[in-house]
């Protein structure tokens, strides 16, 4: 039994710095966490006080994941969410801030209702060496 609203899954990714490449630049690497998640992921809506000045945030994205077995998902600050299906397939998301819902103080590790609550920021990538 899952939350009602969960559409799609998510895979989760922990970057680490690589050694520079052979000119200087970053590399990376992807470490996957877990894949198949149940979650929900929609667009953030700028607050009124920024939109009155006519400023809008059009990559923040709210996110509720949920563990599949119940057992407490690993996600840190700086980690990957890469949806697996619906329609942000092929998009890249940075965690930002997770809030942890309230249920895990009060009950058994075993309640279905338990999830994560994600502010995530689409990875927009500038350049890519073809």
């Amino acid at each position: 039994m899952t939350l009602q609203g969960l559409n799609i899954t998510v895979a989760i990714y922990r970057r680490e710095q690589e050694s520079d490449d052979d000119i200087g630049g970053s590399k990376q690497r992807r470490t996957p966490i877990r894949t198949g998640i149940p979650g929900r992921i929609g667009n953030l809506r700028s607050p009124m006080s920024l939109r009155l000045q006519g400023l809008e945030n059009i990559n923040m994205y709210d996110c509720n994941v949920q563990s599949p077995d119940y057992t407490d998902l690993d996600i840190q600050i700086d980690d990957i969410v890469v949806p697996e299906s619906g329609q942000y397939t092929g998009e890249d998301f940075v965690v930002k801030a997770i809030q942890d819902d309230t249920l895990r103080d009060n009950f058994d590790n075993q309640d279905y209702r338990y999830h994560k609550f994600l502010s995530l920021q689409r990875v927009e990538i500038a350049r890519r060496v073809q």
